[in-house]
């Protein structure tokens, strides 16, 4: 017996009378002994102790174990050594001993009860039976003070132990259960120690084997032993991440305690146990309804532990956690409080020695960290910060739990110093957070945590300090953490944000755009998760941070839609906040930024301005004098009330505010505060806003020389490639100016100049900033220095980087509208004015048109570079068709879109896709213009390339501020004509009265009404001025003479204009006379210009009238080089075989008449369209949009330029307006009639505004009539005479005396030769055509097969990849493997398992529904059919417990998709060198009326019955047939018949691709070995 328990030294315990009991329990054992004297039964005392203990495990009375333990005392007093019952005894008493070190955690106790167990022990016989029962009894005191002071010596001898008993005891003996259980929680203590994945695999084990020798009918211990298992395997699941674990481990605890009696003693223990594996389920799927049930269920686990019940406090603690966790989910503040009082009381109620105290000491203080961070109340962050001092100071060094103590106060400390800023609390974070990690060893679950929380250090010190090592140890820290979390867990989600912002430092430092793609990409990953887990209460962090992460991005690539998203994303935010909220300030300011960027970027409604600055004054209000941030809201807010006086309110006010504001900003940045550059900056710039643009004042030149100063000082502190370098050279070189402007000191002008070119050339800034001080330099030196021509070269120069490729369609053009517009025409007005035409010519084809000028990039001929360089030409042609192809997406943004993961993700990977495609595209650009003779490829279009397009005369015509000038080129000359008095504001005045006239017939107004917006619209002053003096008043006169006007007088006055201004002297300088067969002469308007009838000029007031269409056919072109690749020197392309027209109708009154009329002219066949158009539509807030409405899809820009085919003729697009561009971009000539000529086609005829449906006869037996000849059986048709053609149906209808609005719109827009020979006309479009045949649109024969491209080559670190394209159908297949499965569950101990996927590219489709989603019914469908397609084919018995993964990404889709996957599948599986028995050769077939088809398109397989056949050519057995509809039985057979043959065709293909990227192997590895070649005979595999 223990020495400590022979006397009564310890304190004795207050809650009975420990010597009266044990009186009356001495009088109760005693006997009378075989002398006659009566003395006390020590058997009897053990007994009494026994049944006591009994009643503790019962009723928790801690009065029945002291008194137990008394009993044990007294009963081994009476022993005599060597007794037979002192060993049992002891091994009891030491059990009661080990009880109460449970309860109430007293050292003594459980050292006591080691030495007692230890002395039962030796007493015992190495062959006693009970030996193993002792053996297990010090087992289990030593793996209880291992747990409670770490003293990892007991801990391996208690797995000694465990270990012998366990072999002591028969293994189908009863009693062996309790032995696995005995080693099972040891294993347990163990694995949380060191976290041994082996460790938690053999508890399993041990616990199955416990339930098999467990017989059925014992519930009692059957239930506790799958409660066992059920906790295993929850930790199983918390490690592994597989659900299997967990959902086995709850049924396991309901099967538990659905067979514990009612009554139970310990039914609360399972009761419990279920509740705790349910809220882990919560934690896996977030959802609620596990999260209610373990609530309910904690709560009757709290009833049936009542004080005194020893788990009474435990349970408390749990259920506090619970509604901590529903918290979580809700954002209730009761759930937090509720969570926070309980957490309280059982804190309270446990002892201070109990072992577990200190456990619910660090939930309490968690729960009130989360309080302070929702509430923002001081003293719950300085009480939690005690807490977790206390509980860090109650664990010895060696403690298993003090890592988490560490991590937690980490957490505290860390959240302390961004409340203080107090660098101290930073520094002592780290630290703890260091030595967290130092005692996680690798492989511990508690690790992961160490290395989230000090990446959350490292990450605010390197914003503190800029010291690289942190932020370098950061991500590695990040990284492991995430490889070490499962998939499911919720701290996942954190570690991906951290990781997130830590990408967004190294941005910020490498300015490199791929760092901020991966930070977008991660924390759009992170709101999915948590949005997905239902963690709302930590929500509104991520959406923050994505919100800046786009913001940034904006800042450098301007689409909209980002900036957009980011606003929608910080109101989302705020949203979850509570007012009293600590990061409430931070959002209200990062909102106010980004509406004012908004207000800026897009000069948008002046309420987002108005809305920031009140936003910045809240934030303001909510930040204390001390903060650290307090500096940057007053900048802020001073930003705002600046761009307030400059856009809305010229009130000198709102500026001496911002001065103020920003002065006391500059106070709390001293040096070296890293934003101090920041504060500098903007007080200088609204210094010079106060001298520029307040009324003057006598101390101005002080207020610019201060200015400068600032805005050197900031220069100063920045390094010379910072980014933001170029910013702060453009506010020095306006302050400098200012200067000039002020002294009239030339040496200021010098000086402003040179740093403005600076800053333009400084490379490592945005481009967008370069191109702003550019622009700049231009407009503020106009007229005063020679450097303007400089500048605008400079500009122009950066506009294709900055509307660059990489950007989607949409993007491009929004960019293209914020000030882009006018620069080429300003650029060619300050060339005419030094006297340079020639300039003027080369600046306006360099900066107009700019999305065109693209396309033709892409679309450079490169024949010469083929014969040069074949492999060159052929990387660049394949990275332009993709460029081309994901250029032209219109991407669409709208709020909200970001909660839809699939959508985002898949645009986020096609913003990076292009990002790499156009890098890649650039370098290749490169390579070939560093050949000396392409040294030019691509280079903008010098004067004598330009002017070999000139075969009939072009007049170029640009607006300017004060005149018109006009360019007249010929081949051989260049004429400069200037118009005084046409200038911007008299051309947008009669575009104005344009519109008016053209839409008085469909808005039926009368003509008062017309009169009223004609004198609101144009004063008689202005029209005055640009018409001749002597008539002037005559022709006002006729117009308004009645006080009424009609569309009429509109038209022949503003055309009149046009014939005196513009025409008449271009008519006098070609020296054109009238003539029945006058000559073509081409136009190319700028600016506002293109919105005028100029083909249309004329004096229609005189007798007779003089028209333009008497001297001269008048067509337009978009632009020179739009000419100059068909110029006469460009050879033609080779008359075609077939001609066809394709005719898509709109059905109107006069379409069957104009229908025999086609069919007159026209003798070809005429492809019939199921296809019923509407009007193009085209949005007014997007110009990139104009499409034809085809049924109920539509035909866009995009589609349009994708399907660019050479060789056709002519396109008649005459419904609503095709030839209108949009009139913030009139300079990009956007519409479909531009779209058209780019497309592919010579000519098209178009209108300005919608025709007339009665006028559509007639000018289609004219135009057709004059436009095809040669009508003999057998020879092709020839088309030629467009434009002359066209002008011989206007004057019809002028003959006629139609409205002017009527004839006036029909224009002829051409490309290259317009008098070309070419004869195949493969697409006719044209809205006013019926017809009631509803067949196919198919360009081959029925028999035939599409196009099929094959391109087999390493992508990535795939195994095997293939790109298969029939016709428009593209398949980008990847294989992975055989390699290790990821998951336990998907492995098969035979044969390898086969993984499909499929995703759909956002662009492969002009749908408007696209099936993107990896979730999507048809998606899912693909995915199975393939792989039930190929598990039979692969020999997958060769490579058992592996797994193979296919991924099949859909690029774009027009037809047979399904064949093409398979197809694909079955080449990147030849790659990879998957061993299959054949070829898999899939065909899809259809049927139209009674013939079979192949190789369907899309529109063929929504019109037809189809099915899909996969063949092995070899054996020739059918792997698949799948039907998409129903077809007949009497069809099916020829259908499988030629599909079969097809297949075949398909293998020769697919043979043929296989040996030459076999032998492109050979080559290389007979390269690689130096040319050795080594000869083998065999057999020659039969593909």
């Amino acid at each position: 017996m223990p020495s400590s328990l022979s006397h009564n030294s310890r304190a004795p315990y207050p809650l009975i009378d420990v010597k009266a009991a044990l009186q009356r329990a001495k009088d109760a054992s005693t006997i009378t002994d075989e002398t006659g004297q009566k003395v006390v039964d020590p058997a009897r005392l053990f007994a009494l102790a026994t049944t006591l203990i009994e009643q503790f495990n019962t009723n928790g009375l801690l009065e029945c174990l002291n008194m137990a333990i008394a009993l044990f005392q007294e009963g081994l007093s009476l022993l005599p050594p060597g007794h037979l019952n002192q060993a049992p005894a002891l091994d009891g008493f030491g059990t009661a001993l080990r009880k109460r070190f449970g309860r109430l955690g007293r050292r003594e106790d459980i050292d006591d009860s080691i030495e007692c167990n230890r002395q039962a022990l030796d007493l015992g016989d190495a062959n006693d039976p009970d030996r193993p029962v002792s053996l297990g009894n010090l087992g289990l005191a030593l793996v209880d003070r291992f747990s409670r002071w770490g003293i990892v010596a007991d801990l391996e001898e208690a797995l000694s132990l465990h270990e012998e008993a366990l072999s002591a005891a028969p293994n189908a003996h009863p009693v062996r259960v309790i032995f696995l259980n005995h080693f099972e929680y040891t294993l347990k203590v163990k694995y949380k120690f060191y976290g041994q994945l082996k460790d938690l695999e053999k508890i399993v084990l041990l616990d199955r084997e416990a339930m098999r020798l467990t017989p059925p009918q014992n519930n009692i211990r059957r239930a506790f032993i799958l409660n066992n298992l059920a906790a295993a395997l929850v930790m199983l699941f918390e490690r592994t991440g597989q659900d299997n674990h967990l959902h086995e481990a709850i049924s396991l605890d309901r099967e538990a305690l659905r067979i514990i009696p009612p009554r139970h003693p310990e039914k609360d223990a399972l009761i419990y146990n279920l509740a705790d594996s349910l809220l882990v389920l919560h934690g896996r799927n977030g959802e609620t309804e596990p999260l209610n049930e373990a609530i309910v269920l904690h709560k009757e686990a709290l009833r049936l532990r009542q004080p005194p019940h020893p788990q009474h406090s435990s349970s408390l603690n749990s259920l506090a956690v619970a509604f901590k966790q529903r918290f979580m989910i809700t954002n209730k503040v009761k759930d937090l409080e509720l969570s926070i009082s309980m957490h309280k009381e059982a804190t309270t109620l446990t002892p201070v020695t109990h072992p577990g105290r200190l456990h619910m000491l660090d939930e309490y203080a968690c729960s009130l960290l989360i309080r302070y961070e929702q509430i923002g109340d001081v003293y719950d962050l300085n009480r939690a910060t005690s807490i977790f001092r206390e509980v860090l100071k109650g664990y010895m060094d060696t403690h298993p739990s003090r890592p988490t103590a560490l991590t937690s106060l980490c957490r505290a400390l860390l959240i302390k110093f961004n409340t203080t800023a107090e660098v101290q609390y930073l520094d002592e974070s780290i630290l703890h957070g260091k030595a967290a990690l130092d005692l996680c060893e690798e492989g511990r679950p508690l690790r992961s945590t160490a290395l989230i929380e000090l990446g959350r250090g490292l990450s605010t010190r390197f914003q503190l300090t800029g010291d690289l090592k942190d932020l370098d140890e950061m991500e590695a820290h990040l990284q492991e953490a995430i490889e070490l979390l499962p998939a499911s867990a919720l701290s996942r989600a954190s570690c991906l944000h951290i990781l997130a912002t830590a990408f967004l430092l190294r941005f910020h430092e490498t300015n490199k755009p791929e760092q901020l793609e991966k930070v977008i990409a991660l924390l759009r990953e992170t709101i999915e998760m948590k949005l997905t887990q239902r963690q709302i209460a930590t929500l509104e962090t991520s959406m923050s941070s994505l919100a800046i992460a786009l913001k940034t991005r904006f800042r450098r690539t301007r689409k909209k839609e980002d900036l957009e998203e980011a606003v929608f994303l910080y109101r989302e935010a705020l949203a979850h906040l509570a007012p009293t909220h600590p990061h409430r300030s931070d959002l209200l300011d990062n909102l106010a930024v980004a509406l004012k960027l908004q207000f800026d970027t897009f000069h948008e409604s002046t309420v987002y301005l108005t809305e920031a600055i009140s936003l910045h004054k809240e934030a303001l209000s909510l930040t204390t004098n001390s903060h650290p941030l307090r500096a940057h809201r007053l900048n802020n807010l001073a930003v705002a009330l600046a761009a307030k006086f400059d856009m809305i309110s010229m009130n000198s006010q709102d500026v001496d505010e911002a001065i103020i504001l920003l002065r006391e900003a500059v106070d709390l940045r001293p040096v070296p505060h890293s934003l101090r550059y920041h504060a500098l900056h903007n007080l200088g710039v609204l210094l010079y806003d106060k001298v520029a643009k307040c009324p003057p004042s006598n101390n101005a030149l002080d207020l610019l020389e201060e200015c400068i100063s600032l805005h050197e000082d900031a220069l100063n502190l920045l390094p010379h490639l910072h980014p933001e370098t170029t910013q702060i050279l453009i506010s020095l070189s306006q302050s400098i100016f200012q200067v000039f402007l002020l002294s009239g000191d030339v040496n200021a002008l010098e000086l402003s100049v040179c740093t403005f070119r600076l800053a333009a050339a400084h490379e490592t800034a945005p481009v967008f900033l370069r191109f702003r001080a550019a622009r700049r330099w231009a407009e503020l030196v106009d007229d005063r220095h020679p450097s303007t021509l400089e500048a605008c070269k400079v500009a122009i120069g950066l506009l294709p980087r900055l509307a660059a490729l990489n950007l989607d369609i949409h993007s491009r053009q929004e960019i293209l509208k914020s000030g882009v517009d006018s620069l080429a025409r300003n650029a060619a007005r300050c060339a005419l004015r030094s006297g340079d035409p020639v300039l003027a010519v080369e600046f306006l084809e360099e900066g107009r048109s700019m999305f065109w000028s693209q396309s033709l990039q892409l679309h450079a001929p490169i024949d010469k570079l083929t014969e040069r360089a074949p492999e060159l030409a052929g990387r660049f042609r394949e990275i332009s068709l993709a460029l081309e192809v994901g250029s032209y997406q219109p991407f669409m943004y709208s709020p909200g879109s970001h909660l839809n993961s699939s959508g985002s993700k898949l645009k986020e990977r096609e913003v990076t896709r292009l990002r790499l495609l156009h890098e890649g595209w650039r370098n290749v650009l490169q390579e070939i213009q560093d050949i000396e003779e392409f040294k030019d490829f691509l280079q903008p279009r010098r004067f004598s390339a330009l002017q070999q397009a000139v075969e009939y005369p072009i007049a170029i015509f640009i607006p300017t501020h004060s005149c018109t000038d006009i360019l007249l080129l010929s081949g051989t000359s260049i004429t400069h004509i200037i118009v005084p008095d046409l200038g911007q504001i008299a051309v947008d005045q009669l575009v104005a009265w344009i519109r008016i006239a053209s839409n008085s017939t469909s808005r039926k107004s009368s003509d008062d009404e017309l009169a009223e917006m004609c004198e609101t619209t144009m004063s008689l002053d202005v029209l005055r001025s640009i018409l001749n003096p002597d008539d002037s008043e005559c022709r006002i006169g006729r117009v308004f003479a009645s006080g009424k006007v009609n569309g009429d007088d509109i038209f022949m006055l503003v055309l009149g204009v046009l014939w005196e201004k513009i025409m008449f002297p271009i008519v006098q300088a070609l020296q054109l006379e009238k003539s029945d067969t006058p000559p073509i002469i081409r136009l190319l308007p700028c600016g506002p210009l293109t919105f005028l009838p100029i083909h249309a000029s004329g004096i229609y007031m005189s007798t007779p009238p003089t028209l333009l269409s008497d001297f001269a056919i008048p067509t337009y072109i978009p632009t020179l080089s739009s000419v100059l690749s068909n110029s006469p020197s460009s050879p033609s392309p080779p008359p075609p075989t077939n001609q066809n027209l394709l005719a898509i109708i709109q059905p109107l009154p006069s379409a069957p008449t104009e229908l025999r009329k086609l069919k007159l002219h026209i003798p070809l066949p005429i492809l019939p369209s199921s296809l019923q158009p509407q009007f193009p539509q085209s949005s007014p807030r997007s110009p990139v949009r104009p499409s034809l409405q085809l049924e109920d899809e539509s035909l866009s820009v995009a589609q349009l330029l994708e399907a660019r085919v050479e060789g056709k003729e002519l396109a008649f697009l005459c419904a609503c307006e095709p030839a209108a561009g949009d009139r913030a971009l009139p300079d990009e000539v956007i519409h479909l009639g531009a779209t058209m000529l780019y497309a592919g086609f010579r000519g098209v005829v178009g209108t300005m505004w919608p025709m007339a449906d009665s006028d559509g006869p007639r000018v289609a037996d004219t135009f057709y009539k004059h436009y095809a000849s040669g009508k003999k059986p057998g020879v092709p048709l020839k088309f030629s005479g467009g434009p002359r053609a066209l002008h011989m149906a206007t004057k019809r209808l002028i003959a006629e005396n139609v409205p002017f609005t009527r004839w006036v719109p029909f224009i002829y827009i051409a490309m290259g030769d317009i008098f070309s020979t070419v004869t195949v006309t493969r697409l006719f479009l044209y809205s006013q055509l019926h017809s009631s045949n509803s067949a196919m649109i198919r360009w081959t024969e029925q028999y035939e097969l599409r196009d099929m491209r094959i391109e087999l080559a390493p992508r990535g670190t795939s195994d095997g990849c293939a790109v298969v394209s029939h016709g428009l159908t593209q398949v980008l297949v990847t294989v992975f493997g055989p390699r290790e499965a990821k998951m336990r569950s998907q492995t098969m101990h035979d044969r390898a398992n086969i993984n499909v996927e499929v995703g759909v590219a956002a662009f492969s489709t002009g749908e408007k529904r696209k099936r993107t989603g990896r979730g999507d019914k048809r998606i899912l469908e693909i995915a199975s059919t393939i792989k039930s397609t190929f598990e039979p084919v692969i020999q997958a018995n060769l490579y058992p417990r592996t797994q193979i993964d296919i991924y099949v990404q859909i690029l774009q889709q027009d037809g047979s998709v399904l064949q093409t996957c398979i197809n694909g599948t079955t080449l990147a599986l030849i790659t990879a060198g998957i061993p299959m028995v054949d070829f898999v050769c899939a065909v899809t077939g259809g049927v139209h009326q009674t013939q079979a088809m192949l190789d369907l398109t899309h529109l063929e397989e929504n019109d037809v019955p189809n099915v899909t056949v996969a063949m092995m050519p070899r054996s020739g057995k059918v792997a698949l047939v799948t039907l998409e509809t129903r077809l007949h039985v009497d069809r099916f057979e020829e259908i499988f018949r030629v599909a079969g043959e097809a297949g075949k065709v398909v293998h020769g293909e697919m043979k043929r691709a296989v040996v030459k990227w076999g032998e492109g192997l050979v080559d290389a590895m007979q390269v690689v070995a130096g040319g050795a070649k080594e000869e083998k005979e065999g057999e020659a595999m039969d593909y």
